[in-house]
């Protein structure tokens, strides 16, 4: 690592060996060594787009949202529709709380790619969640689905929006095999809980919701933490019943 650090800038291998010391200094743990060294590649080739992108998921990891931000759009500046940081700068207004924002950039990957079926997911749920364009969330989602039909947090979307339009017994399946095919997502348990709750499902929605709170990771991020509080409310309530 030492050797890795110490090259002369003015050799062919400065970026590949600089890129290569980050990503052995963030599997060590040593996040602000890895920031500096993909600063210095930056520096030297600001266009180039690999190092910006593992420099913003090495500031997003560490929640420097803000700085993430910058080096997202200043990448832009040099590559406008770049699809990767288009979505990246979706998902990182999003984190700041810039809903409006966040779908706005969501859009223009559309654009560049109308088959991305992970923006097509995001500004989906995102309606849903809102509670907006239904109707364009319900056939967003179905695009992302006919590419990706075992997805659980594609499906899941789906069912939330068919939560949303008051279909709860179709909304009942998709969601009961989103369940099947998670890995363990919380929002996802909680979605299914609730559409058990509103077709008269009480215990078994009850026995979801004890299965989300055992999901807990040791770290959990923003969205499952506040998903586990909602989850605890809802589980006073069924026992109050």
């Amino acid at each position: 690592l030492e050797l890795l650090e110490e090259i002369d800038p003015t050799s062919e291998m400065f970026t590949k060996a600089k890129t290569f010391a980050a990503f052995l200094q963030r599997q060590a743990g040593d996040f602000e060594g890895a920031a500096k060294n993909l600063r210095e590649v930056l520096a030297k080739e600001p266009g180039n787009l690999k190092a910006r992108s593992y420099l913003v998921l090495i500031l997003r990891d560490n929640r420097r949202l803000s700085e993430a931000l910058g080096f997202v759009e200043g990448g832009l500046q040099h590559a406008p529709q770049d699809e990767s940081l288009l979505f990246q700068a979706a998902v990182i207004l999003h984190d700041l709380g810039q809903e409006a924002a966040s779908l706005k950039r969501m859009e223009e990957v559309l654009v560049v790619n109308p088959k991305n079926t992970d923006a097509l997911n995001f500004i989906a749920y995102s309606l849903a969640e809102n509670g907006q364009q239904l109707d364009r969330a319900e056939e967003l989602i179905r695009q992302a689905l006919e590419i990706r039909a075992q997805d659980s947090f594609y499906l899941d979307t789906l069912g939330w929006i068919l939560f949303q339009k008051k279909n709860f017994a179709e909304a009942e399946e998709i969601l009961s095999r989103a369940v099947e095919l998670s890995e363990g997502d919380v929002v996802v348990f909680e979605h299914y809980g609730d559409v058990l709750v509103q077709n008269g499902k009480q215990q078994k929605a009850e026995e979801i919701y004890k299965r989300a709170q055992q999901l807990k990771k040791k770290m959990p991020g923003e969205d499952e933490k506040k998903a586990l509080e909602r989850i605890e409310g809802k589980l006073r309530s069924l026992r109050r019943k």
